[in-house]
C-alpha cells in the first residue's frame, strides 16, 4: 500500500496580502504552543476558525482542541474579511481548524508526529507558507523540503516531521486542517506529490 508523503498541490496565494491582513486581526492573540517539549525556542499559535464551543473562549482552547469531531466557526474579526472569505471559498471541502503558527529565528519543532493526520484517514493539514526564507527547512520523513511563500503543501504529519528555522526572521505558516475529500484528494494527487 502506498502513502502520500506530502504535495505541492497546483495554486497558490498572495502571501503578503494574507501576512499582512491576518498579523492585523490576530493581534494580542496568539498562544504558546502547549507542547513545550516538541520544540525548542519560540513558537506560538493564533487562531482564525475554531470549534463553534470555543469561539468566545481563551485562545488556547480556541487554537489546540482541534479534533475534527464537532461544529466549526471562523472567528468573527474573519467572518467579516474578504480576503480571508476567499481563501476559504478555494477549498471545496470542510474546513476544521485554521490557525498561525509562528516560528522565531533561530527555533526549531523537534520531531514528532500528528498520529492519524494524514489523506489516507480522510483528514488533511495544509501548509501555506505566508513567511519564510531559505534558511528554514521542513524535514518529513527522510525528505527536507523548502516551502516557499504562498505556496500550498499537504504535509502527511503522522509521519515523524521537524522543521528547524535557521534564520534571522520569523516564519509564519497558515496551517488548515480539513476533511479529505474526493476533491482534495484529486488535488493532492494532481500536484508535485511523494509517496512512500
Amino acid at each position: 500500500m502506498t502513502t502520500c508523503l506530502y504535495s505541492k498541490l497546483a495554486s497558490g496565494f498572495d502571501a503578503q496580502a494574507l501576512l499582512t491582513e491576518y498579523l492585523k486581526l490576530v493581534d494580542g492573540q496568539w498562544a504558546n504552543h502547549v507542547n513545550e517539549t516538541d520544540y525548542l525556542g519560540t513558537w506560538d499559535v493564533a487562531a482564525l476558525r475554531c470549534k463553534e464551543s470555543h469561539a468566545k473562549n481563551h485562545p488556547i482552547l480556541q487554537c489546540f482542541d482541534i479534533e475534527p469531531t464537532s461544529r466549526w466557526q471562523s472567528l468573527c474579526q474573519f467572518q467579516r474579511s474578504d480576503i480571508f472569505g476567499n481563501m476559504c471559498n478555494w477549498f471545496e471541502c470542510e474546513i476544521y481548524a485554521i490557525r498561525l503558527m509562528r516560528l522565531a529565528a533561530q527555533s526549531h519543532i523537534h520531531t514528532h508526529r500528528d498520529h492519524g493526520v494524514n489523506i489516507e484517514n480522510d483528514q488533511a493539514r495544509i501548509h501555506i507558507p505566508l513567511q519564510t526564507s531559505k534558511l528554514t527547512t521542513f524535514q518529513v520523513a527522510d525528505y527536507s523540503l523548502s516551502l516557499g511563500e504562498g505556496e500550498v503543501w499537504y504535509i502527511n504529519i503522522d509521519q515523524p516531521h521537524s522543521v528547524q528555522n535557521s534564520s534571522d526572521k520569523e516564519r509564519i505558516h497558515l496551517v488548515i486542517d480539513c476533511h479529505a475529500n474526493e476533491w482534495l484528494k484529486r488535488k493532492i494527487q494532481q500536484g508535485h506529490t511523494r509517496y512512500v
